[in-house]
């Protein structure tokens, strides 16, 4: 399982459709199974998989708590860094939408 879910975390946000086979590992009695699942998590973005995450600040295993911590600093960036792209997007559109003389110059004519 440690080597399933480095992969999956390997590959990040499009490895999305895995979080449903990495939260239980969050929660195995193994600490690598834990470490490494909830490592995934946090590179996926899995903001669903919060609660799940929050449990293991208190693990006791302090590397795993330690991931913990991480896992949910790394979605919280994730989230915020999507919400900047989302918003530099509907910006671009608006200007681009907008009738601004400035910006006829980059009309594209047929």
């Amino acid at each position: 399982m440690p080597a399933l879910a480095y992969t999956l975390g390997m590959i990040g946000p499009a490895a999305r459709d895995a979080v449903s086979v990495l939260m239980p590992g969050a929660n195995d009695r193994t600490k690598d199974v834990r470490y490494y699942s909830i490592w995934a998590l946090g590179r996926i973005g899995a903001s669903d998989a919060g609660a799940v995450i929050s449990a293991h600040l208190n693990d006791s295993e302090s590397s795993v708590r330690e991931q913990a911590k991480r896992a949910l600093e790394t979605i919280a960036f994730l989230q915020m860094a999507e919400q900047n792209v989302l918003s530099e997007r509907g910006r671009a559109k608006s200007v681009a939408s907008s009738n601004e003389p400035g910006l006829s110059r980059f009309s594209i004519h047929r």
